[in-house]
């Protein structure tokens, strides 16, 4: 039976955020909802995007459920020095496997390069390319920089599509170095989370969850109108609720403290009736 109590770049970056996600992707995986949104198909776009500012560079085929084959495909690539970039490279060290979106070959050196679609840098991108140059470094490669390769929003598309106006780098490499130390214990903290035979606590809340694949599991059990689905609820206002022991919007009362934008949806949920604010719509719809 193979073992399902590895890390991933993914794993690893949910894992930091959120101790259950982690278990549940070790665990429960098919507990999880995994329909890629516009997000998802536009960060491939970008990424296939990138790779065309690499002429002579090579994609490892091997799909990501075939994570050995792509290893062997991608020493094949490392050891030909006429391949300049290679694409989705494969790597395992410590049972974490790494794919890296760009690895560019600088004479014995390498560059690696992460792509996101992403307009303005996020805090977990430094982690997101941190555990690849953990990797890379502990495998032997010798890194000379590790980069962000972002879209440049300040980008005016012309009659033609270019590439270096299109994109922008951070580099990553002197900040990376200053959490290296610190990533082995973070790596076996993890592994420890995914041994454990009971499934962690965590109260789930949209904020906290964003997009997790786990927020269908994790909320199952919520009433219909639960109080996390109130819009732009502060997260002090759901802990008191939460405190009081309400979670449906149907025991708040009158006098509990929230906006009138989200006074119309509690009422309106109370009610199970649609509100329409008939002079706020013509206002809109004048300007």
């Amino acid at each position: 039976m193979v073992s399902t109590n590895y890390l991933t770049k993914s794993r690893f970056i949910d894992g930091l955020h959120c101790a259950k996600s982690l278990w549940l992707s070790t665990h429960k995986y098919q507990a999880g909802s995994y329909s890629q949104n516009f997000a998802g198909h536009m960060g491939d776009q970008v990424g296939q995007l990138a790779t065309a500012k690499y002429p002579e560079g090579k994609k490892v085929e091997a799909p990501y459920n075939a994570h050995d084959a792509a290893v062997e495909e991608t020493q094949q690539y490392l050891s030909d020095k006429k391949i300049s970039a290679i694409f989705e490279a494969a790597f395992t060290f410590n049972n974490i496997r790494i794919r890296v979106d760009i690895l560019e070959r600088d004479q014995d050196r390498w560059n690696l390069i992460e792509v996101k679609s992403a307009t303005n840098l996020k805090d977990h991108y430094l982690y997101d390319i941190g555990i690849q140059h953990y990797v890379l470094q502990n495998l032997g490669l010798k890194i000379k920089s590790s980069k962000l390769m972002h879209i440049n929003k300040d980008y005016l598309y012309q009659a033609e599509l270019d590439l270096n106006l299109l994109f922008r780098f951070h580099d990553y490499s002197e900040e990376i170095q200053a959490i290296l130390p610190t990533l082995s214990e973070k790596v076996q903290r993890l592994y420890s989370t995914q041994e454990t035979k009971e499934e962690p606590r965590q109260e789930p809340s949209k904020s906290f969850c964003a997009d997790c694949a786990f927020w269908g599991y994790c909320t199952q059990n919520k009433p219909d109108d639960w109080i996390a689905l109130i819009p732009r609820l502060h997260k002090n206002k759901y802990a008191k609720l939460m405190e009081m022991g309400i979670e449906s919007m149907s025991a708040i009362s009158d006098d509990f403290e929230i906006s009138d934008n989200q006074r119309v949806v509690v009422e309106s949920t109370k009610n199970k009736k649609r509100f329409l604010d008939k002079d706020g719509l013509q206002q809109a719809l004048e300007s």
